[in-house]
This record gives structure tokens, sequence and C-alpha cells, in this order.
């Protein structure tokens, strides 16, 4: 839910904004597909943000 999603966010938002993605917009795909901390990945590659062999840590 909301409250799972936004948690991901604090622990991300530095690595979020450090590749310019809108983290209001991660929470949206995130909440989407259930908050699962993979689909940041996804989301990220989805959108040229990052490379796959180059994902974000959390």
């Amino acid at each position: 839910g909301r409250s799972a999603c936004l948690l991901l966010l604090r622990q991300g938002t530095k690595s979020l904004v450090r590749y310019g993605v809108n983290p209001t917009d991660v929470c949206v795909y995130l909440n989407y597909h259930q908050c699962k901390p993979a689909g940041i990945e996804t989301f990220l590659t989805a959108n040229g943000q990052v490379e796959r062999h180059n994902p974000v840590r959390w």
C-alpha cells in the first residue's frame, strides 16, 4: 500500500534523485506493482534512467 511505498521512497530517494527520477512517479508505479522493491529497477530501466547492469542500490 501507500505506506509501504513511502517507506521504500524514504530509503531510496537519494538514489532516485541522483538519476533524475520523480519519486512520486515511482510511488505510483510501485503501488501498481504492490510496492515490490524489485519494481524500482524495472521502472528505472524502462524509463531509460539506469542500465540493468547498474541497478539502483537501496
